[in-house]
């Protein structure tokens, strides 16, 4: 199939807002006869059928599928141009991240002050936020980048691992607790299910593989709030190896299991690939991978 130009995808998603030839073809400023001719060429390079044309113009089943994904590579082409605009007049803007609290531990605060003392005509803010929020707030624009605990599979996304952590059990000091099987009758600290399912899901799997089902007393959003209630003596927990690492007051016990580890990901819309979030992506996945 020949490569389908971007102006002729403009005359589709115009023609499938509108359903009607006469006012698609005023609106971008061609003739009617124009439009009719470039949209059967757009039909003969797709082999599809994309619009019905009696007794009124109206998108096809193949049509409405392919319209969204028309929008989207039309938006990420206006994107890539204000993107490259802008690198041409110099780096600028705001670029705003959503994290997890592993990433501070990460050295975040840190890459962002080298990033902002490299170009201080970008201004980035941090928000601290669940995984599970910060991927709905990147598909609605509510952050720029994303730093959390999971990978998402939409193909608008890119993701880049930083790390991967193997996952340790806590207990507090004077616990008789020494492996994850002397843990199964002990009440645990978790994160709430829907603030990082991920985490949650592999605190289960983990369990299952030594053969019981944590008693779930506690429930946080944090892991300072994790590590406090552990510490008092309130439960046990399976946490990655740099919260472990970084809290005092603990007991933190290597777990059996290889395969118990714990990914961290950072996340950001393809269509900010050439903008100034692309370019703040590109220099964290630098400072952050080698810290």
């Amino acid at each position: 199939m020949n490569d389908v130009s971007l102006r002729r995808l403009g005359y589709f998603a115009t023609l499938a807002q509108t359903e009607h030839f006469g006012r698609a073809a005023e609106e971008l400023h061609i003739s009617q006869p124009a439009l009719s001719s470039e949209i059967k060429k757009l039909e003969a390079q797709l082999g599809l059928t994309l619009f019905t044309r009696s007794p009124r113009t109206a998108l096809t089943r193949e049509g409405r599928l392919l319209h969204r994904r028309a929008q989207h590579l039309l938006a990420a082409a206006d994107r890539f141009s204000l993107g490259a605009q802008a690198l041409a007049e110099g780096i600028s803007g705001t670029v705003t991240i959503g994290c997890v609290q592993t990433f501070f531990m990460r050295g975040l605060p840190q890459a962002v002050t080298s990033i902002e003392h490299q170009w201080p005509q970008i201004k980035i803010q941090i928000l601290e936020m669940t995984t599970a929020e910060q991927l709905e707030q990147l598909e609605t624009g509510g952050i720029d980048i994303a730093c959390g605990h999971s990978r998402p599979t939409s193909e608008d996304l890119t993701s880049h691992k930083i790390a991967s952590d193997s996952f340790r059990l806590c207990t507090h000091p004077g616990s008789e607790v020494e492996s994850l099987t002397d843990a199964a009758n002990e009440p645990f600290v978790i994160f709430r299910r829907e603030a990082s399912p991920h985490y949650w899901e592999r605190v289960m799997s983990i369990c299952r593989a030594a053969d019981f089902t944590p008693r779930i007393k506690h429930q946080t959003t944090t892991w300072s709030a994790v590590i406090s209630l552990v510490r008092q003596g309130l439960g046990v927990s399976i946490v990655p190896e740099i919260v472990a690492e970084s809290s005092t007051g603990i007991i933190s016990l290597e777990l059996d299991d290889p395969n118990a580890t714990s990914a961290s990901w950072m996340t950001m819309r393809d269509t900010d690939a050439v903008s100034t979030p692309g370019q703040v992506f590109d220099e964290l996945k630098k400072l952050l991978t080698a810290h």
